[in-house]
């Protein structure tokens, strides 16, 4: 069932892979897809308000800074007169360089100016230097105009908020405000567990750039992106009935209070279908008891007005012998249970906490391998998830572990990988 008014060209729907559940209780999967305009051949896109936040901290030094500083003098070449730009760098402190310059005549000037005289040095206060860009992106306002605050670094947080948990209270805060952080780890020795959860519990994007090629195609292609929007600052809200455990298996962690289960989507792109898969553990009922999750989806549309799409799925109990999800629901849990364990195990292996991964394996892998045993495309994906666990289960090269949390986010956020050219940013 789908609710739709004034938005007749969103189609916002739930489903359990299967619909009935044994008397006595058992995993099903909620499945909920947002089907989006299609694209337009020639979209006009809005005036930007961009904020870059740049770690100027003494690892950034040589090729990366540099490699940094052209890629963001490429972007202002492509800018736009109408675009306004801010520039914020940060080490022990933390430096505001540009607030919300315009880009026609001397403010593109001055963006070049700034940016090419960015140097390193000392530790990194991530936090501080992130929070000033969220406090400049709030300063700027214009009806019709589209803001956007990239964080690019390359280490880990020493100074200022550390703690993830801190850093993701705090996202969920900015992203509250209306600012989402899209986060860009350079090289291959950021945290991706404090960028992760920024970019995560703000309902922004997350990009590996490991060469300098990438930093260019990374941000040519978020200004690209923006273009094509179609509904963004989306959050999710499940109202679950008393009894149903839930784990939300895509995108960032979510918050649960009482009945309510809430989860910050981010943004979807014109012509795309996004995803998100919900482990579902239902007790044990009386044949014939039915339940009903509701779904309402809230955010706001590309020309910034307010988005409101509702769907319902139902669950029976009953005889359930023989009912298996469809082949492609099959792999569709599949996948989207791949790629969180991938997610959860490549961060335990960044603390060198192994054993974690090995419970993680020992928790999920054989209930996966039960209930996608009929569909030959999902068995495999489970059976490719267990290697790489295995491999998450002792010391990995860090460059291989970014590539890796990557590419599972990615898959779990239906985001595009943006990054074509080769090259060393060691």
């Amino acid at each position: 069932m789908t609710n739709q008014p004034d938005h007749h060209s969103y189609d916002f729907r739930a489903r359990f892979d299967v619909p009935v559940c044994d008397t006595a209780g058992g995993r099903r999967h909620l499945v909920l897809e947002l089907r989006t305009p299609p694209a337009e051949s020639a979209a006009a896109r809005q005036p930007l308000d961009l904020v870059f936040v740049v770690d100027a901290s003494g690892s950034m030094s040589g090729a990366k800074l540099e490699a940094v500083k052209s890629a963001l003098l490429r972007i202002g070449e492509s800018l736009r007169e109408d675009d306004r730009v801010s520039l914020v760098s940060f080490a022990d402190d933390v430096r505001i360089h540009l607030a919300g310059a315009s880009i026609r005549g001397p403010g593109r000037t001055q963006f070049v100016s700034e940016t090419s005289q960015l140097h390193t040095r000392g530790n990194t206060n991530l936090s501080g230097g992130w929070l000033a860009g969220v406090e400049l992106a709030l300063s700027q306002t214009g009806e019709g105009r589209r803001r956007s605050l990239l964080l690019l670094s390359d280490g880990q947080a020493n100074e200022g908020v550390v703690d993830p948990r801190q850093l993701a209270r705090l996202a969920s805060e900015t992203a509250l405000r209306g600012v989402a952080t899209t986060c860009i780890g350079v090289g291959a020795d950021y945290s991706t567990v404090q960028l992760g959860v920024i970019s995560d519990s703000s309902g922004g994007r997350f990009h590996h750039a490991d060469t300098p090629e990438a930093i260019v195609d990374v941000l040519t292609g978020e200004l690209g992106e923006l273009a094509v929007v179609a509904a963004e600052q989306l959050e999710l809200e499940l109202l679950v009935p008393q009894g149903l455990g839930v784990q939300v298996l895509s995108g960032a962690q979510s918050r649960r209070s009482g009945r309510k289960q809430c989860l910050r989507v981010g943004a979807a792109y014109r012509g795309q279908t996004r995803t998100i898969v919900v482990a579902v553990d239902a007790p044990a009922r009386g044949d014939g008891f039915e339940a009903e999750v509701q779904a309402t989806l809230a955010g706001r549309d590309a020309t910034g007005a307010p988005l409101l799409l509702e769907a319902v799925a139902r669950l029976a109990w009953g005889d359930a012998r023989g009912l298996v999800a469809s082949e492609a629901d099959a792999l569709l849990v599949a996948q989207h249970m791949s790629a969180w364990l991938r997610q959860q195990a490549l961060n335990h292996n960044e603390s060198g906490d192994y054993q974690a991964v090995r419970r993680l394996s020992a928790e999920h892998l054989r209930r996966l391998r039960e209930q996608v045993a009929h569909a030959p495309s999902a068995l495999s994906t489970v059976e490719m998830l267990a290697d790489a666990l295995m491999v998450a289960e002792r010391g990995m090269d860090a460059g291989v572990r970014k590539q890796a949390y990557v590419m599972s986010r990615k898959q779990l956020y239906q985001e595009r990988d943006l990054r074509r050219g080769p090259g060393d940013l060691s």
